[in-house]
């Protein structure tokens, strides 16, 4: 009778290991899947899943007034004025991209402005400021290198793997552009399409004037 006991609990605990590696895998395939599904989906996909809390922000909105300031880091003022771009519909202002922008930067050790990204950094990238193409190009309505040849005055622009490069499109659309230095080329990200060869042609001019220049 006690090898009878000893044997059913054995076949129960086998029992049991059983259900939690097929629970397990179960969940492993389903992680899976999903990285899968994140992966091929395009930028504006992506996009319409960040979603913000509406009622986190309305609270915010309704207890402090405009000019309050929530967050001050990265030599950005985040004031409620600021936030309230979030809500939807509302025109995405450059205090509130570069905010997130040198969020997300910090934690993944990565280079804007005048400082590199970590040398451990995989894979190295730096960010414009969101002004920048701006004064490349448009400011002067048409291109003018000069504008900005002192911005990356402390910076190794050729020691990076990529150079991000946030575009205002006539204040009504933001892209992303990148030079990408590893691979030898120019890409852009546009949620709303379009093939931007302006963006292109000013791009490899500036870095063929970077050259040049260091």
């Amino acid at each position: 009778e006690y090898m009878l006991q000893r044997l059913a609990v054995s076949e129960q605990r086998l029992e049991d290991a059983a259900l939690e590696a097929s629970q397990a895998a179960t969940q492993a395939a389903g992680d899976q899947e999903e990285e899968e599904d994140e992966a091929t989906k395009t930028p504006r996909a992506l996009s319409m899943g960040a979603n913000v809390d509406a009622e986190l922000l309305q609270k915010i909105c309704d207890n402090a007034g405009d000019k309050t300031i929530v967050a001050d880091k990265w030599n950005v003022d985040m004031t409620v004025e600021k936030l309230q771009c979030l809500s939807r519909g509302v025109w995405l202002n450059s205090e509130t991209i570069s905010f997130i922008l040198e969020k997300w930067i910090s934690s993944h050790k990565q280079g804007s402005e005048k400082r590199m990204p970590k040398e451990d950094a995989r894979p190295r990238c730096w960010f414009s400021s969101t002004y920048f193409y701006d004064k490349l190009t448009k400011l002067s309505g048409h291109y003018d290198y000069a504008a900005v040849k002192r911005w990356t005055r402390s910076i190794k622009p050729f020691d990076c793997d990529k150079l991000i490069i946030p575009i205002n499109d006539s204040n009504v659309h933001w892209f992303a552009a990148c030079i990408n230095l590893r691979d030898r080329r120019t890409e852009v990200y546009d949620s709303m399409g379009g093939e931007h060869e302006e963006v292109h042609d000013a791009l490899r001019q500036w870095l063929d004037d970077e050259h040049k220049t260091k």
